[in-house]
């Protein structure tokens, strides 16, 4: 359900929403009228939307380091400068997380990708987006 949502993953796809719900209730054996809220605060799992959004933030990090004569990382460059696409929904994350100083830097700085990727689950745990 998240296979390469590193690339596809800032847009909300509601049937992979449906396929998590339907799976909770399988695993808590409840009727399928039951609220989302509900069986998301009991069973403790990220939204799809975190998920598929952490898995955009490894992604950046693993093209970020990535050698400049790949050319991989030549598309990502051009696609950094044109301030549109997938670098611009990668921003648009790091923003919410208020670190647009790592996406301008396109570098890490001394924040270790474990701590990137946790400060990422507590915020989406927070604002519990995708509901």
């Amino acid at each position: 359900m998240d296979y390469s949502s590193g690339v596809w993953g800032y847009k909300t796809y509601s049937k992979c929403d449906t396929l998590q719900h339907r799976a909770i209730r399988a695993f808590l054996g409840v009727h399928r009228h039951a609220s989302n809220i509900v069986i998301n605060g009991d069973v403790g799992w990220q939204t799809t939307t975190a998920r598929h959004h952490i898995g955009m933030l490894r992604l950046w990090d693993r093209l970020v380091k990535m050698p400049d004569n790949r050319l991989t990382k030549r598309i990502f460059n051009w696609d950094f400068s044109q301030n549109k696409g997938w670098n611009s929904d990668i921003k648009h994350i790091f923003e919410s997380l208020n670190l647009q100083h790592l996406f301008a830097s396109r570098s890490m700085g001394n924040i270790s990708l474990d701590s990137l990727l946790s400060r990422g689950t507590e915020h989406y745990k927070k604002n519990d987006i995708n509901k």
